[in-house]
């Protein structure tokens, strides 16, 4: 095992240490450990049940790269995949809301406001809960319900924002609730939470973009041209009319994806499970985990392209690889994939 030892000090070694990195790695020492000692049981000598597992771990440092691991000497990537800086000042207003941490709350109750010519929302805060539905009437209607001292709304040329901020007494406490209520003409919608979750039903966006550390995605029966997803531990339940652009990184939360019509969809995970549903047409499909599952369902009999691979786990596809068909590239380390 020393070859198979060093082989992997030197591959992750190269990289920026955290703890999936290092969750990786020991997943796939025991998988490595695993496969020598059965390689031994069935009479191989040492020196060839270590050339066995060393074949068949294949390439390490490509593997790494497919799942964004950062090289030592390199900067880490700024998370803007539709080419614009909508998330770039997130870390900024982390910063600001934590110095107002120790502000008083004492007022409880609903606010309502009503704006018109509104085009986009950006939503920043920490526990606050958010609903989003259709508008009856051409105007913009949210609703506000909880500590009201520590929310505020601005409505400037065409653009509403709504900040959340934070007390010590209530910044671990989803006790504020935000529902809007969109008119057909909003095109966006920008969310920056901590721990809420937002849940998007009935509604037709340009844009969408959420970005949490322990909040939840849900989506139901709406088109959304442009959807980006970023969380630590949330999940995301997807059931889209139509995507043309969808792009979903989570660390340790699941994929559930249900699409009638689709455009570009990439999605990776660390640690969660991917499940895709495509009811009829798409452009291309790009699934990645770490140690999670990936099971995709095609129902529209189109040719496809595939392109499928897993480390550890095992690879169940009934459908056939057609040159030039539609893209689809499934990768997983310790996880199974499953295409029909």
């Amino acid at each position: 095992m020393e070859r198979i030892n060093e082989y992997l000090d030197q591959c992750f070694n190269a990289y920026v240490r955290n703890e999936e990195l290092d969750n990786l790695k020991e997943e796939i020492l025991a998988n490595a450990t695993e496969h020598f000692a059965d390689c031994i049981n069935h009479g191989e000598s040492k020196e060839e049940a270590e050339a066995t597992v060393m074949d068949s771990l294949g390439d390490i440092p490509s593997l790494l790269t497919e799942i964004g691991a950062v090289k030592k000497d390199e900067e880490p990537a700024q998370f803007d995949p539709f080419g614009t800086d909508m998330f770039q000042g997130f870390s900024g207003s982390l910063n600001n809301m934590f110095n107002s941490l120790f502000q008083t709350s004492s007022k409880n109750g609903t606010r309502a406001e009503t704006y018109n010519d509104i085009v986009s929302v950006n939503i920043q805060g920490f526990s606050v809960d958010i609903h989003v539905k259709p508008s009856t009437d051409d105007l913009l209607h949210v609703e506000a319900e909880g500590n009201l001292d520590q929310i505020s709304m601005k409505a400037e040329r065409g653009l509403l924002k709504i900040v959340e901020e934070a007390s010590a007494k209530k910044l671990f406490h989803n006790d504020m609730d935000l529902t809007l209520e969109l008119p057909v003409h909003l095109q966006a919608i920008d969310v920056q939470v901590v721990s809420g979750d937002l849940d998007l039903e009935d509604v037709s966006l340009e844009s969408l973009r959420f970005q949490s550390t322990s909040g939840d995605l849900s989506i139901k029966n709406a088109a959304v041209n442009d959807l980006a997803i970023r969380t630590a531990s949330g999940d995301a339940d997807l059931n889209l009319i139509s995507v043309n652009r969808l792009y979903a990184e989570l660390a340790s939360g699941d994929v559930d994806l249900v699409c009638e019509k689709a455009g570009s969809v990439a999605c990776s995970c660390q640690s969660g499970d991917i499940n895709g549903v495509f009811k009829s047409s798409f452009d291309s499909i790009g699934f990645k985990t770490v140690s999670g599952d990936v099971a995709l369902k095609m129902k529209a009999k189109e040719p496809v392209q595939t392109d499928l691979n897993t480390v550890f786990g095992t690879i169940d596809s009934r459908t056939a690889s057609t040159e030039g068909g539609k893209e689809v590239i499934i990768r997983t380390v310790s996880g199974d994939i499953s295409v029909r």
